[in-house]
Parts: structure tokens; sequence; C-alpha cells
């Protein structure tokens, strides 16, 4: 027999979600017993939040490109939308009009997804894989091989920037304690 391993796990207030490499998802509800669901691929993002009902929904992303919309009330998958974009490895809430969730993925799809009508639109291709989202009013910032990409609603590029990275300094007194910040002097022992 074999056993199964935690791939992806989220603790939002009450509730816990745990995603086993099989496709089965662990749900812990507030006053519900523990619950299981299964999907057809390993779980590779998770999120959970409030549809336009007001109804809590876990999102799960999958390596085969594909979002899973889960209603917590009722533990089952209510919908299954394709993006056909590879994995997809990151999930935001949408705070616009314009759909409710922000996806991304491993070719570099950045979408919009409108979970009432179960369909996506392509927002922007990046030029590598997309490792996190943050959405905001005015602009999307997607993390590109440690490069964020702020882009506009309409999908424009707005700005580039490549993070400082930290440098390594040793305090005087001991030799054997490295500090990583964004000092770029090197102080020498004494």
């Amino acid at each position: 027999m074999r056993s199964k391993t935690v791939v992806r796990s989220l603790i939002s207030g009450h509730t816990t979600v745990v995603a086993h490499d099989d496709g089965s998802i662990n749900l812990r509800v507030p006053g519900h017993r523990e619950r299981r669901v299964t999907i057809a691929s390993i779980p590779s993002v998770l999120l959970t939040m409030p549809n336009r009902q007001g109804q809590d929904v876990l999102l799960v992303g999958d390596a085969h490109g594909r979002l899973h919309v889960i209603p917590m009330e009722l533990a089952t998958v209510a919908a299954r939308i394709d993006l056909n974009a590879g994995r997809i490895r990151a999930l935001a809430a949408s705070p616009t009009e314009r759909g409710d969730v922000m996806v991304a993925t491993s070719n570099g799809t950045v979408a919009v997804v409108d979970l009432e009508a179960e369909t996506s639109s392509t927002l922007a291709h990046m030029d590598g894989p997309v490792a996190s989202l943050r959405v905001g009013e005015d602009a999307i910032v997607a993390t590109v091989r440690g490069t964020h990409v702020t882009l506009d609603w309409q999908g424009t590029t707005l700005d580039t920037q490549v993070p400082v990275r930290p440098t390594a300094r040793r305090y005087p007194r001991r030799r054997s304690t490295l500090v990583v910040g964004p000092d770029h002097r090197l102080i020498a022992p004494m």
C-alpha cells in the first residue's frame, strides 16, 4: 500500500485544507465533519475566498492547468475550468469587476477567471514561469525569474524591477556569523 504525501496545505481562519499527491483534498470546516474531495491531478496551489454570493469557496489549481471550484458547504467539485496554459502556479482574488480570480501558470500566462461564467481570458504572456502574483486595484505585480513585472489591467507592462541581491558581510567579533542584507560594504574582521 502506498502512503500519501501532503503537497499543499492551507489554514484560513478556522478552516484547514490539506491536499495530497494522489489528488485527495481533506477539508476541515467549523461545524462540519472532516470531508474529502478528490480531483484527477496533483494540486499545485490552493486559495479560499468568498464568491459573488458571499459563500466561501476553495479554488484548487492543478498540474494540468485546470482550476477546480469547490464550495466549502458542499465539499464537491462544482466547476472545473481548463486554462490549457501549463501548471497553475499562483492564484489571487481579483479586486475589480473584470473577473473573480487572477491565475498565473508555468508557461508565463497571466489570466483572469470569471467563476460565474466558468471562463478565462488571457491578460498577458510573460517570458518565463510566473512564481507569484500580487493584485491591486490599479496594477498586477507578477514575479518572473526573480524580476517583478508590473502590469495594468489591459496587460500592458508598466514597470520591470530586478530586486537587489543581498550581500554577505561579517561581524567584526565573530568570524563564523554571516549577516545577509542589502548593505554592499564588506566589514573586515578586527
